[in-house]
């Protein structure tokens, strides 16, 4: 394959990946989401964002900031408004993280770490101190 082919089949490959991420609801239209195969990841700035499978739509998500969160009801509410319920453990989803790859690329991010065990830690105490323990 010569050079200028594979820069064309490059650009197309990059074209179709790029088409694949489309815009979402407005939190009126859809206030609440649950995610499953969640994350959640922290940018350099401190900004936390859910990342993972929406359950109801079938597909990746990547949240906006979140702004609170509960752990005993596994809820979080971001700055878009919308609610986002984590379902199930903490775990990797390949469309979410190919939408969070895409929001890195729209937003200038370039770093990020995955904090998604402390919020896993925090939902297994919710849970041990509402059965009793």
């Amino acid at each position: 394959m010569k050079n200028s082919d594979f820069s064309k089949l490059t650009a197309s490959a990059q074209m179709i990946l790029d088409a694949s991420v489309w815009s979402v609801p407005a939190p009126d239209d859809q206030p609440e989401i649950v995610l499953r195969r969640w994350n959640v990841m922290q940018l350099p700035n401190g900004d936390r964002h859910f990342v993972g499978w929406n359950a109801g739509d079938r597909e990746g998500r990547a949240s906006t900031k979140i702004i609170t969160f509960d752990p005993t009801t596994r809820r979080g509410i971001t700055v878009s408004g919308r609610l986002y319920e984590l379902e199930g453990p903490s775990g990797r989803d390949g469309d979410g993280m190919h939408t969070w790859a895409r929001w890195m690329k729209v937003n200038d991010a370039t770093e990020f770490i995955d904090v998604s065990s402390e919020y896993q830690d925090l939902i297994n105490k919710a849970n041990l101190s509402k059965d009793g323990f």
